[in-house]
């Protein structure tokens, strides 16, 4: 029988006791002698054929897969948003790379498109012009390119030298799943204009 959401609050309320009781320990390197490690709960991170199966309109195996490898470090990420309370700027820099991740895998997803499926198109190295280019072609209309732009620029962040402020309060919870909802309506946007034209 499942447990209640009660029943849930109150076996973490436990858990938390019990890890406040290790802070100490934690804080320090690990000692040589302690063996166990808390197990990171089996299940949350999907399988990665899983993950190739959601992204039939690539045919290259190894990109398939390295894709599938990122989308199970999202799964971590993800479970530790829902599950954790993080403070100071760790939880926005978690936010930041996975808004990363995701954009990421939105690059490879329009450069393997766009080289692949617009023939009459050069893919370019810059993931802002290969937008462009699906834009163009009618693959996005300018709502979904605003939205692509957006995760883009956060992503551009991850090069830290070239940033001009300091990233405070920069990032909320709501642009981790935004991303990851554009990166799935891409993929669906992509899949999609290559079934219609088969």
């Amino acid at each position: 029988m499942p447990l209640t959401s009660k029943e849930i609050e109150n076996k973490l309320f436990d858990m938390n006791d019990i890890i406040e009781e290790l802070e100490p320990a934690f804080k320090f390197k690990k000692p040589g002698d302690v063996w166990v490690r808390i197990r990171f709960p089996y299940g949350v991170i999907r399988r990665a054929e899983t993950f190739r199966a959601q992204h039939p309109i690539i045919r290259d195996r190894t990109l398939k897969t390295n894709i599938a490898y990122a989308l199970q470090f999202a799964n971590v990420y993800t479970w530790m948003l829902q599950w954790f309370s993080i403070g100071l700027t760790a939880k926005q820099m978690l936010i930041k790379h996975g808004v990363v991740l995701f954009t990421s895998i939105m690059e490879a997803l329009t450069h393997y498109f766009v080289d692949n499926y617009l023939r009459q198109e050069n893919v370019h190295k810059r993931f802002k012009k290969n937008l462009e280019k699906l834009k163009n072609n009618g693959v996005v209309d300018d709502d979904e390119l605003d939205e692509l732009n957006r995760c883009r620029r956060v992503r551009d962040k991850i090069h830290l030298q070239i940033q001009f402020a300091r990233e405070w309060e920069e990032y909320e919870e709501s642009d981790y799943y935004s991303a990851f909802e554009c990166m799935n309506n891409l993929n669906k946007k992509l899949t999609a204009w290559v079934k219609s034209r088969r």
